[in-house]
Order: C-alpha cells, then structure tokens, then sequence
C-alpha cells in the first residue's frame, strides 16, 4: 500500500458524537413559527375509484385551519422515480392502503388527529390484485391503464436445452423471498414553509434532495431557485428514503395554507406508507458437466412490485444481471417480469434485487456441488469469473476482478480449516452445527440503464484558510461525509482538521447525484480529487511552477500560510468544479450492465436447536475484495452492519399484511429484527486490491456486504440439520414443518 498519510487511518465519523449524544436534530426535530400540524387520511380500502371527498365538516372543527386534497396540487399531481405513475394526493383512485386522500392541516397534533374521522370520502370498490401470478392474468384488475407489467427482461446465450440434456446434474427449484421492512430509526418527518418569493423550503431527509427539487418544480408549478430543499441529516435510509414518499406532500400543504407546516409518521404509519424490499418468485435451472463446470443456467424471476413502479423495474434489472453470480456459464436464459399489485409499496434497498438473487443461485450451487459429490468451495474456484475472461452476458471485467482471490482466501478461514471441529462443539445432543458459504459480485453505481451517472463537486479554499467541500450527497449513517474529507485531505495535503463539507442543501451544493448503488466514495470521491488538483493548478500558478514543484506543510505551500494563499488568489479561483462519470460496459442488452464490481465471499457457523427450530449464527467470517480502504472505521461498520441485516432476511424479518395489504407486523414489537444478542462472533479479512479507476483505489463496498450472508446462513442450516429451505426466512416454524415433514 503506499504511504498516505490520511488514506486507511481510523477516522471516527465526523457526525458521530452529535448522533450518539442525541445533540444532532433530525428533520422531525424541526420547530418553525406559526407551524399547524398534518395528519394524512389513508383509504380504507386499497382499490377504488374516489366518487367524492367532503372535507366541510372536518374544516369546522376546532384548531384546524384547513384540509389539503388533490385539487390544492398547483402543478402535476404526478411523481415517480422512473416512471410517474404516483399521485401526490388521490383525487380518482387509490391502489393501497398507504396512499393519502386528504391532509389535514390544525393548530396541534391532537386536533389535526381529531378531525380525520371527520373528512367524509366516498369510494366504488374495486377488486384487489395481491399477489404477483394474479397481476399476470388475462382476466387480471388493471391497476394502471396500461395493465399491469412494470417491466420485463430477457437474455439468450447458447442452447440451454442441449446443455441441459448433456448434464451430468441439475438443480432445478423455486425459490420465493419476502417482504423486508428498512427498519430505520428516523421514521418520515419534515416541515415546509411558503418563502416570502412565493416559493418553499422544505426540511424532509432524502437520499437526493436535488431530484426531490426537481420534482417539486413539477408538481408545485416553480421553477428551481424557488425551492430550497434541506435532505440532511437522516436517521437510516437503507434505499428507503430515495422515494417522494413526503416532501411533495409538504410542499402542497405549506403553500395551499400560506403557513409553515410539519408531518411526522408514527412508526405504524410509516409501515403503513413507506417502501418495503421487492419479494421475488425465482425459478431456476443450473447444470453441470462431471467435473463441476458450470454448462447452463436458466432463472425467471416474477418480481412482486406494488402499487407503483418506483424503482421495481431496475430492481429487476439488477437482479437478471446478478442471476449468473460471479460464475460463468456458456448456455444462459435469464428473463423476469416485475408487476403491478394493491398491496405493499416496495423500492430500493440495499443490495437491489442482488439479495433475492443470490439466495437462489448460490443454494442451487450447493445443490450441485452435493450431486457431483464436490465440495462447496472447490465447484465455485472451478466456475468463478476471473480478470481476463467475459462476463456470462459477454461484456467485459472491470480490471479488478477479484472474485476468485476472495475464494481463495475463504479456503485459509478459521472455519473452513476447522469446520469438523466446529460441528461437532455443539453442548446438547438436541443442537446440530453447519457450516455455510456464498460469494457475490455487487455493481457500483446506476449501470448501463441510467445516463449519464455523475457525479459534481466542489471545493472553496476559504479566506480563513479552510478547504470547503461541497456536494449534495447525503450521509444516511454510512459515513461518507467523512470519506469524502479524507479523499480532500489527501488530495490537497492538508490536515483533516481543516476540511468541513456542505452536503444536503440544493441552494449550496452542486448535483452530486443520488446516495444509493454504492456510488458516493468512488464517483464523488473522484470529483473531490478533480476538484483539488484544479485548485493545486491555480496555487502553482501563484509560484510560476507545477503542482508536482510545490513543497506542502500543515500550514500551507511553499512557506505561505493557506489563508495568505486564498488572499492571493481570484475568487474565481478559490472555487473549482469538477465533474465524474462512470464508465460503461462494452455490452449493451436489455438490463442494465455494470462497469465496476465488487466482490465478496462469506461464511457462516450455525447452530440449530431441533427442538424449537431456532437458528443461532455463531461465527462468520467475511472476505471482501474492498479495494483501497480510505477509512477502516467506516468499513468494518459496514461490513457488520450488512452482515446483521442478511442475518434478520434470513432467520427473522417477515413483514406481513393481511388480505388487504394492512400491516400485521406493524411496529417492532410485531417485526422481528436481529438485536445485539444475534450478534456473531465476526471477522472481515479486507483484500486491498486497489480498483485502478477509483479515489486512492477505493471501489463502493456498502451494498455487497450485505448481500451473500443470507445464502450461506441457509446452507448452513442445510448443512446442519440436512433440509433445505428455499422460502425466506428461515423461521423456527417453517424450519420445524421442514424437518418434520414426510421422508425427512
């Protein structure tokens, strides 16, 4: 590694302490003059036309000032991430129970509850679409006026058939994923006033507050500079907070009632109304010749999408393109369709579509590696991509391809070396061990299918002598605030202690593009570096030299002072821009492709009470190719985080609903999540391959780190009690009703 001096030190976060001593107010926190308070009036069936909506009686009530509908949207009552199939505010119809018909606008909380019983709608029920084979039926509800496909995929390469047909063995299953609530701690919450130009500011946390104000301009009938949007901080995000989901709403309000205006939902109602995981039916067929290659592989995936489109399309998009893992096959039939029903909202969360996917694929491995009597490991070295070979889909490697070192360094873990003598260290006859493991290639950034992906950022040397760092990504909790100014420290050889950074406030920063795909340290982290070497350049200006010429102490440059330095230079010098794109694959097919990718192997140790079914993971050990780790403290936060998050898919998360798309696990004493007393014992052993394209050799690592403990955890059941499940999770009863099933 080379020698930086800010680069892979241990960083605590910048807004650590102000998080942890309670000192950092959220957007719910926020207190404005003169402020009514909302409640949101939600349908009580989840498919109807609206005949009418009487708000009279709910406007005479005491404290409230107003009741906002519909036709209060100045501009277009439309939004959506990609397409804008979503109403602000129902004014015909609505497609499920968390849509909003009426908000009503009071001087407390208390009065504005109060008078929601009041608000009298009329609806002509319609019939309810819940599950995904009902949405594809000829004789299906139309849920939008184009029916119900969200979106469909497929690729063709080879002859499966032929393949399959000189298969040596087959797995061939099903596979179904559930519901996965975010489970963030800051449930949605803002404010909004009217600004005295006859525009809006609004207070709402949101993982891309510029495209929040780019819908707002469409649906408030203002241009941009009218709207100021403040997205950060936020309490989790997860992907949750990517969608429209309050901001508009706010923004009707604050201007139908002349009057600033905060809404803050109740965890049940955030349930209710906020984007859960997409559920996925996987059907899929994987051969092998006798010696452990990989021949074919055919995988349809039905995607479960909701009322609206959200991001469902590319969460399909991303989860074909993760049908072939980090393996390569020749024969390959991958299609899927996403669709429209009436019952949970779904969208973004971390991993894309990749989580879903890689459960199916890597227990069909398991399948096949039991069949032809190889080990887990040995069939995955045999058939995994490496850095000079095409991708199953024909598009080339990124050039660091490190998925075959993970595996490698899997084989030397404490427990693939001593897997007997960890299997057989269970204290009861009743408890059984296993051991189970999975790796996965994770893409960073939006891929093929979103132009252009950039990134803008810049910096300001301050007349105080200060680097300023500007950009609009948020910092949802995974620390990138903090990396950024360590990539800024390193580039302008200053002290860390010198570098501040704006980021979530649209009237400040320039369009840094959205906080998801695990883009912000590689792409943002690049125009941070651009953005100082421009600033260098005009420094050495000042001394008639090259930047490389220029001798860097703490204090400045060449013997100046860096705030004798920004009073030397132009104004228009002290500020730099710079602006990144990704780079694209040579490939382009119907779903979109990544450039970049990263990888990771895992595996897990588990212990199986066969008495009550419960599943304890007791050690896991997790090799990521991570590139250059720019801060080590942020990474194994990561890395642990995204590891309990694929332990709860696995064994506990089950968000359900009953017939009519209404939460029955509605709060977290119904929604079970991993607690500190799930926590194994862990170890990440970090492969710093430096990505040659990416800040100091850093490559996105937020999503893959939680995407293939779920596979493993579920070979290790398999592996311990000798029943496969292939319906997450993997919950003490299914896995008793497994166990005790006939012939088990």
């Amino acid at each position: 590694m080379p020698d930086f001096k800010w680069v892979g030190k241990r960083v605590p976060r910048t807004d650590g302490e102000g998080k942890a001593t309670g000192r950092t107010k959220y957007m719910g926190d926020v207190q404005l003059d003169g402020m009514l308070y909302g409640k949101m009036l939600h349908p009580s069936i989840p498919h109807a036309v609206i005949k009418s909506i009487d708000v009279s009686d709910a406007e005479k009530m005491p404290g409230v000032v107003k009741v906002v509908t519909a036709g209060d949207v100045p501009g277009k009552n439309e939004h959506g991430l990609v397409v804008k199939d979503q109403p602000v505010l129902c004014g015909d119809r609505v497609r499920y129970l968390g849509d909003t018909v009426a908000v009503v606008l009071a001087e407390t909380e208390r009065a504005a509850e109060a008078a929601l019983a009041a608000v009298k709608v009329e609806y002509e029920p319609l019939p309810s679409v819940m599950t995904a084979a009902e949405a594809l039926a000829e004789v299906a509800p139309k849920i939008h006026p184009d029916g119900n496909l969200i979106a469909h995929y497929d690729y063709i390469n080879g002859d499966v058939e032929k393949a399959f047909n000189q298969a040596a063995a087959i797995a061939e299953h099903v596979y179904t994923t559930t519901y996965q609530e975010h489970a963030y701690l800051e449930t949605e919450g803002g404010a909004a006033r009217p600004t005295a130009d006859g525009g809006v500011e609004i207070w709402c946390p949101a993982q891309n507050g510029m495209r929040v104000r780019r819908d707002l301009a469409d649906i408030l009938a203002l241009p941009l500079e009218k709207i100021v949007v403040h997205s950060n901080p936020l309490g989790g995000g997860f992907g949750g907070k990517d969608d429209l989901l309050l901001q508009g709403i706010l923004g009707v309000c604050a201007l139908a009632s002349g009057r600033p205006v905060k809404i803050v939902l109740s965890r049940e109602e955030s349930y209710l109304v906020s984007p859960k995981r997409v559920p996925f039916e996987i059907h899929i067929k994987m051969a092998a010749a006798a010696d452990g290659t990989f021949i074919a592989n055919k995988v349809y995936a039905l995607a479960r999408g909701g009322p609206y489109a959200s991001y469902v399309g590319a969460i399909l998009s991303f989860a074909l393109e993760s049908a072939c893992g980090f393996y390569y096959y020749p024969n390959t039939d991958i299609s899927g369709d996403a669709v429209y029903t009436n019952n949970c909202y779904t969208s973004a969360f971390r991993g894309f579509g990749n989580n879903q996917m890689n459960f199916a694929v890597e227990n069909a491995i398991d399948i096949l590696a039991e069949k032809l009597e190889m080990d887990t490991v040995a069939i995955r070295r045999k058939n995994v991509l490496k850095g000079d070979m095409r991708h199953s889909y024909n598009q080339i490697l990124s050039p660091g391809a490190y998925a075959d070192q993970t595996l490698e360094r899997l084989e030397q873990t404490w427990l693939w070396q001593n897997r007997e003598t960890f299997k057989a260290g269970a204290s009861e006859p009743w408890l059984r061990r296993g051991i189970g493991l999975a790796g996965c290639q994770q893409g960073v950034g939006l891929g093929n299918a979103c132009y252009p992906d950039e990134s803008i950022c810049d910096v300001e040397l301050t007349p105080a002598g200060r680097l300023q760092l500007y950009f609009s990504n948020e910092d949802m909790g995974q620390g990138s605030c903090t990396t950024l100014r360590m990539i800024a420290a390193e580039a302008a050889h200053m002290p860390l202690d010198r570098i501040s950074s704006t980021c979530g406030i649209t009237s400040m920063t320039p369009d840094s593009g959205p906080i998801t795909a695990s883009r912000v340290t590689y792409i943002s982290g690049l125009a941070i570096m651009d953005a100082v070497e421009k600033l260098l350049e005009a420094i050495a200006a000042l001394f008639g030299q090259t930047v490389e010429e220029l001798t860097f102490s703490d204090d400045g440059v060449n013997g100046l002072k860096w705030a004798e330095i920004a009073a030397r230079l132009a104004p228009e010098s002290r500020r730099q821009s710079a602006r990144r794109v990704f780079e694209d694959t040579d490939v382009q097919i119907s779903f979109g492709l990544h450039y970049i990718q990263s990888h990771l192997s895992q595996i897990v140790g588990v212990e199986v009470n066969t008495l009550t079914g419960q599943t304890r993971v007791l050690k896991t050990e997790i090799v990521p190719a991570a590139g250059t780790i720019i801060n080590p403290l942020g990474f194994e936060g990561q890395c642990e985080g995204g590891a309990v998050m694929s332990l709860g898919y696995a064994l506990l998360e089950n968000f359900m609903s009953d017939e009519n798309g209404r939460p029955i696990t509605k709060n977290y004493q119904t929604y079970l999540l991993p607690t500190i007393t799930d926590m194994p014992e862990m170890d990440i052993y970090p492969l710093e391959d430096a990505e040659e394209s990416g800040p100091y050799g850093a490559r996105g690592v937020g999503e893959q780190v939680s995407v293939p403990g779920t596979a493993a955890i579920i070979g290790a059941v398999y592996d311990a009690v000798g029943v496969r499940i292939f319906d997450l999770p993997c919950s003490p009863e299914r896995l008793l009703t497994a166990m005790n099933a006939p012939g088990c």
